[in-house]
């Protein structure tokens, strides 16, 4: 049954429309309260470093809240919970605390460390072989069209997989007399994904003992710390109030008590469930935002956690947990009537925070466009299960049947990384911080992701941030033509002609035009991809045309002087509309140097006013001298020193002062001078930037040249590591040894492939492992060859070691070089 969205009762006319998931349509948006917006918006699960989709999300709906609030007048109050209970909390919490521990209990490299981490190996070489199976019956179903992601992670697991015997290899070499566990200083080689599968393997064995709170506290506010480091960062708006699942609990308990009171919930094995079959059978709708995904076993999985046991204790694949019974080595909360502890399920967390915080009824609810269903779609059904109202399914007009108790459902779009969704195993994932690392500002990011309306889905591109920054360069050159007009203009601005001619109308008839469309644009469910299209493709180049019509023109008779008072009011209201998307300009604003007083107190001149004449006889005589030593072929020495000072004048004074200088011949037109004003600040970075530039490319090729040869002892030495355990392995298994044991596998009984466990494996499973085996025999053919042709073993690594000490050499030499 199809939801039928119900109309709020205007408190006042209202022009502004948003695209409702709730009604799958655009709708007048009517705030509950006149001009006040109550607004929840599902905040981080923080287990991890925030990613960029979370960049995006956050940010466009800053975009939102900044135009309800900073264009449209509105008082938004906005609550963000943190969720943190959460099954990946518990492991992630659970193996940092446990391989912590085991560190410090394990300072020295004994055999016990040694066989503790080869007996994770196979244990997880099983797992991946696993994992790969599984995957496969994704690619090979006809049925599913989108198979990247499931193609992704089987190339990731494979390499993964392949990785073993050297990880084997490695762990048997480990010398303690080089390497221990007191610091990471003293840690043995690329040791980081060992300790992972070491963890893993951990919480298997001892992740049920964990108790106490405090161990998962510890990485939610880690985690929860730099994700608002990351928001502020982007410069988004922090929310009204932050809201923490564990500071909520009474109130969880609480609304699943009403809901199990109301009927629409039962008991099993010390667990709660929403009863969805009752809820339907009672006349309410569900779910409401996506119907069809109506017993997506897939999303209602993955909704419930991965902790989640794998009996089902369900009545209904559909109904969901409300509160879970904590299994040993999980946060636990007793519950009155239970008589076991247990934990709030995911979906009533938010339903719960809500109505603490907003009461029975809110303007707006945002989160990701996955988050649609289940989430969302169980949040509705338990607040509607709570108050015992239905939503309204059949457009009946009774009180009863008019409860909604979120007018605005907001979901933004999905982002993209050159046309993949962002995935680790697809390797293109990265966090918030990795793409500030990259050198892009987020002033940048934010005018790429506004081309892009808020609840569409856009791809990120290498090229296409390149273009945007393109995009920045060319404003902020017309910003500081704009500032330097404003100089040098000013006289003229008060005595020149100040009657408006034909372009001067053009001009102000086009900006009434454009604040309309603007306004238009911006009502119209936050169109900032018109909007930035509007800005940077129509009213930037018109008002470049306009400038380049005045200065070409040197007729001083002419009514053809430009109007400062017109032109400003154009960029002052461009700064202003990007400044309400969170896009700010502070080059624009050099209001601190145009204070400052020169020449004396009686001047009655700005800084940059009464400096211009003397920069421009600087400009002239800078310009004369580089013509004069660049024509004349007989350079002398000292015409090398007059070059460097003019550069020195160029980059060091005349940046500080608040002047860009370029590099250019004197032409006779008076108006086209080779300087400009600009922001001192941004010039000095300017200038540094640009040096570092040119140092960083003379550092370039010996910085290819270092990775590169430690790359090549980096590779040897794994070679040496895995060559030297294949000869132990050869020594002790004798020539035939079982390549199958070696990488984790046995032949069972029967003669077939099996995993560790005995477990035969699947007919996927054979064709990998065999390989596997294979490649391994292969390599040990070749090896037991060439240790023979080097006239035994000990010469043939000790031919192996002199080519590593040359290595070790040559990236020394290198490393001194370069610095």
């Amino acid at each position: 049954m199809e939801y039928k969205w119900v109309k709020p009762t205007p408190k006042k006319e209202s022009q502004l429309v948003i695209h409702n998931s709730l009604s799958n349509k655009i709708n007048e948006f009517i705030p509950l309260r006149q001009n006040q917006v109550s607004w929840y918006i599902c905040g981080p699960t923080v287990y991890d470093s925030a990613h960029f989709g979370h960049g995006r999300n956050y940010m466009m709906f800053d975009v939102v809240r900044r135009i309800l609030e900073d264009y449209l007048g509105y008082k938004v109050f906005q609550v963000m919970n943190i969720t943190d209970i959460d099954d990946k909390i518990i492991i992630k919490a659970r193996k940092k605390h446990l391989i912590t521990k085991y560190l410090a209990e394990h300072p020295t490299i004994d055999d016990q460390v040694k066989k503790d981490f080869l007996d994770a190996l196979p244990i997880y070489a099983a797992s991946l072989t696993k994992k790969i199976a599984e995957n496969q019956t994704v690619i090979d179903n006809p049925k599913i069209s989108d198979k990247s992601e499931a193609e992704g992670q089987n190339k990731l697991y494979q390499e993964r997989l392949d990785k073993i015997p050297a990880q084997q290899s490695q762990v048997q070499s480990w010398d303690p007399s080089t390497h221990n566990f007191s610091s990471p200083d003293h840690y043995p080689p690329h040791l980081s994904d060992l300790l992972d599968i070491l963890s893993g393997h951990l919480d298997s064995q001892f992740g049920s003992q964990i108790t106490d709170l405090k161990i998962f506290q510890e990485v939610t506010l880690e985690y929860e710390t730099q994700f608002f480091q990351d928001f502020t960062s982007l410069g988004i708006k922090m929310p009204s109030l932050i809201t923490r699942v564990t500071e909520y609990v009474p109130e969880i308990i609480e609304m699943v008590q009403r809901i199990e009171k109301n009927g629409f919930a039962y008991r099993d094995d010390n667990s709660i469930y929403f009863d969805t079959e009752k809820f339907s059978a009672a006349g309410y709708n569900y779910p409401q935002l996506e119907p069809k995904s109506k017993g997506n076993q897939v999303a209602l999985n993955e909704g419930e956690g991965s902790l989640t046991t794998k009996k089902s204790n369900k009545k209904n694949n559909n109904d969901f947990v409300l509160w879970k019974k904590s299994q040993p080595g999980e946060p636990r909360w007793d519950f009155p009537g239970l008589d076991a502890p247990g934990r709030p399920g995911w979906h009533i967390e938010c339903s719960a925070m809500a109505n603490a915080l907003l009461g029975e009824r809110m303007d707006m609810h945002s989160g990701g466009l996955d988050l649609r269903f289940p989430h969302h779609d169980n949040e509705i059904a338990q607040m509607e299960g709570f108050l015992h109202k239905r939503g309204n399914e059949n457009g009946s007009s009774d009180s009863e049947g008019e409860y909604q108790w979120v007018n605005y459902w907001l979901h933004s779009g999905k982002l993209m990384i050159n046309g993949l969704k962002m995935s680790k195993s697809l390797k293109n994932f990265f966090t918030i911080r990795e793409i500030l690392e990259k050198g892009n500002t987020p002033r940048q990011i934010r005018l790429y992701f506004i081309q892009f309306n808020w609840d569409i889905a856009m791809d990120y591109t290498e090229k296409g941030i390149e273009d945007v920054k393109g995009k920045e360069k060319s404003f902020l050159r017309l910003l500081e033509t704009i500032n330097t007009l404003r100089v040098r203009n000013t006289a003229e601005m008060n005595e020149g002609i100040q009657k408006w001619n034909a372009n001067d109308v053009k001009l102000n008839n086009e900006f009434t035009q454009w604040k309309s469309q603007i306004h238009g644009f911006l009502l119209n469910n936050f169109d900032t991809h018109s909007v930035v299209l509007l800005i940077f493709d129509t009213i930037q180049p018109a008002l470049n045309k306009y400038k380049e019509l005045v200065t070409k023109n040197t007729d001083e008779n002419q009514n053809t002087n430009i109007k400062l008072l017109l032109i400003v009011q154009v960029v002052d209201y461009i700064i202003y509309i990007l400044g309400v998307l969170g896009v700010d300009f502070p080059e624009y604003e050099i209001s601190s140097a145009k204070k400052t007083k020169v020449g004396g107190s009686g001047s009655g001149k700005s800084g940059l006013e009464a400096v211009a004449p003397y920069v421009d006889v600087i400009s002239e005589v800078r310009t004369r001298a580089r013509d004069i030593i660049l024509k004349d072929q007989d350079k002398a020495s000292h015409d090398a020193k007059i070059l460097k000072l003019m550069d020195e004048v160029r980059d060091e004074k005349m940046p500080r002062l608040g002047v860009r200088f370029e590099d250019g011949s004197l032409k006779d037109d008076k108006n086209n001078k080779n300087w400009s004003f600009g922001d001192p600040e941004t010039l000095v970075k300017e200038t540094e930037t640009r040096k570092a530039l040119e140092s960083e490319n003379k550092r370039k090729n010996l910085d290819k040249k270092i990775v590169a040869a430690k790359k090549r002892r980096s590779d040897l030495e794994a070679d040496v590591r895995e060559e030297r355990g294949i000869m132990e392995w050869v020594k002790t298994k004798g020539a035939d040894g079982n390549g199958a044991e070696r990488l984790g596998y046995k032949v069972n009984e029967k003669g077939e492939l099996a995993d560790a466990e005995g477990k035969e494996l699947s007919k996927k499973g054979k064709t990998l492992a065999k390989k596997a085996i294979e490649k391994l025999e292969a390599r040990r053919k070749k090896i037991v060859g060439d240790v023979e042709a080097s006239g035994g073993e000990e010469k043939y690594f000790e031919g192996k070691n002199t080519k590593l000490e040359e290595m070790k050499k040559e990236v020394e030499a290198l490393e001194a070089e370069r610095a």
